[in-house]
């Protein structure tokens, strides 16, 4: 098995280990919130939080017209090529 770094605050570890029961590995218990909430659930939080916070007509645009909506949009789909479908 490949093992990969990740940082975190002390606040945000402090956090995650409160979620340690019954001698779970921080991979366990990682593993078990992301199963949680699924990608899309995120993708579509970024997309309204975004969304709300610029005004109609003021969206900045990205390279080439770009907007960010789309951006997340392709981000997300090249990430999660499984959640289109779900």
């Amino acid at each position: 098995m490949s093992y990969r770094t990740v940082n975190l605050s002390p606040r945000t570890y402090a956090r995650l280990r409160h979620y340690k029961i019954g001698g779970a590995s921080f991979d366990e218990v990682i593993s078990a919130l992301l199963d949680r909430v699924p990608p899309r659930e995120l993708y579509q939080e970024a997309l309204r939080s975004y969304e709300k916070e610029q005004p109609v007509g003021r969206r900045p645009s990205g390279r080439g017209g770009r907007s960010l909506a789309r951006a997340l949009r392709e981000e997300f789909h090249r990430s999660w090529p499984r959640a289109r479908n779900k």
